[in-house]
């Protein structure tokens, strides 16, 4: 029995005795640091940094879409799915953010939010809690809390608020905590938003 428990416990790697273990571990305690062949410091001239002068050539630059171009998308569709003023504005804004032109979706969020009818309560809060995410993603959280409440404020102006509203406010301010460092909470905004779309049938 004994026998077969040895044979069991084979592995057939080479072993070593304690002493020569103890014998490995003062080799490596003894042995000095070598930092890396590369350091911090000689690696971040690599990346690409942009002056100041750049950044405001590439928010001043063409949208990536006109307003033209989204229209074309969607000239043969029925007159109701045919997108409007603000709505072409909306997704140039959002396209914009995604890209990183933050100043420029910024600018095309205004731009739909004056071009929206009065009585477009849940857009003008889905606009809203758009241009609040484009101001937390600059740091500007003053204005990012000012436009989320305007959010609050339009979605609550609305009979039904559905699925899709609670999760703009969610991600909104998930997003806000996120870049004010504060992930924990962030995270639980996130979830919640996460939830809320399962929803969606």
């Amino acid at each position: 029995m004994s026998a077969f428990l040895l044979a069991s416990c084979e592995t057939g790697r080479q072993t070593i005795s304690l002493d020569e273990a103890k014998q490995i571990s003062l080799q490596f305690s003894d042995a000095s640091f070598v930092p890396p062949p590369r350091s911090i410091k000689d690696l971040v001239p690599e990346f690409s940094i942009y002056s100041g002068d750049e950044l405001l050539e590439n928010c001043a630059s063409k949208p990536h879409r006109s307003l033209e171009e989204i229209s074309k998308m969607f000239e043969n569709a029925p007159p109701k799915q045919t997108p409007n003023k603000h709505i072409a504005l909306f997704k140039m804004a959002f396209d914009e953010m995604h890209n990183g032109n933050f100043s420029r979706s910024i600018q095309l969020n205004k731009m739909s939010l004056a071009s929206l009818p009065s009585d477009w309560k849940g857009a003008r809060g889905d606009g809203y809690a758009e241009l609040s995410k484009c101001y937390a993603y600059v740091g500007d959280f003053k204005s990012a809390e000012s436009a989320l409440k305007e959010a609050l404020y339009w979605y609550s102006q609305k009979k039904d608020n559905g699925v899709i509203n609670q999760y703009q406010l969610y991600h909104a301010k998930g997003l806000m905590d996120q870049m004010k460092g504060n992930l924990n909470r962030a995270e639980q905004y996130f979830k919640e938003g996460a939830t809320v779309l399962r929803g969606i049938p």
